[in-house]
């Protein structure tokens, strides 16, 4: 029985080594990252001056920088840049612009959650979801999903006086929206999560409860992944 014990101990000890062993990379230097942005001129979508959220992320010997910005408009904008440790330090490999500003999540080894909701009272709010997994030195979507609704955007131009322009839209779906939570990840392995989908169909404006009059249909689905 000692020695099992023994042998048990021995493993977890070996166990430790090679985590340790896999995870001696130094951690990258950010203000070698924003010298190197300034130096490039890569980074045209998102303005290194001004404030923005940085995320940085690891997977063995590559590094994710994920810069975030919040933007007026109907989009943020966000950029990545995918680094490699070698001979000791983090060499730069590539950059990628993102079309739809969205922020990152580590959810797993290599699976990301990257997720955008921009909702301002005058545009329409728009809203990102995907599970992505990094291949390499590229995101790549394994589930995806985008929504609009026109609900704060119809109501501001309503109570702004733009009563004609409101009531093109009366009898048309105003939200068509999807929302991803409550993912679960099993060993890197992207297993199930929940959808919710909500649509909404103007009727008009109900002028004493000061709101829309709106028919709505509210799903939520949980999705098996195979």
């Amino acid at each position: 029985m000692r020695a099992r014990f023994g042998f048990i101990i021995m493993i977890i000890v070996l166990s430790a080594i090679h985590v340790v062993a896999q995870n001696h990379y130094r951690e990258i230097d950010f203000n070698q990252v924003k010298t190197e942005m300034l130096q490039d001129g890569l980074s045209r979508s998102v303005d290194i001056e001004e404030e923005y959220d940085c995320s940085i992320f690891y997977i063995g010997d590559i590094c994710i920088v994920h810069l975030h910005q919040h933007c007026s408009g109907v989009t943020d904008a966000a950029i990545q840049r995918f680094y490699k440790y070698q001979n000791g330090q983090w060499v730069f490999i590539q950059e990628l612009s993102l079309w739809n500003g969205y922020e990152l999540e580590q959810i797993g080894e290599n699976l990301f959650h990257a997720y955008m909701y921009k909702n301002a009272a005058v545009y329409e709010a728009h809203r990102y979801e995907s599970v992505m997994y990094c291949d390499s030195f590229a995101m790549k979507p394994i589930i995806e999903y985008e929504g609009v609704d026109y609900t704060n955007y119809l109501y501001n131009k309503y109570i702004n006086g733009a009563v004609e322009y409101f009531n093109k839209y009366i009898g048309d779906t105003i939200c068509d929206d999807y929302e991803v939570f409550d993912i679960e990840v099993v060993n890197n392995v992207l297993k199930s999560y929940n959808l919710m989908h909500t649509i909404k169909i103007l009727n008009g404006f109900d002028t004493d409860q000061e709101d829309l009059q709106t028919i709505d249909s509210v799903t939520v689905k949980n999705i098996i992944c195979k």
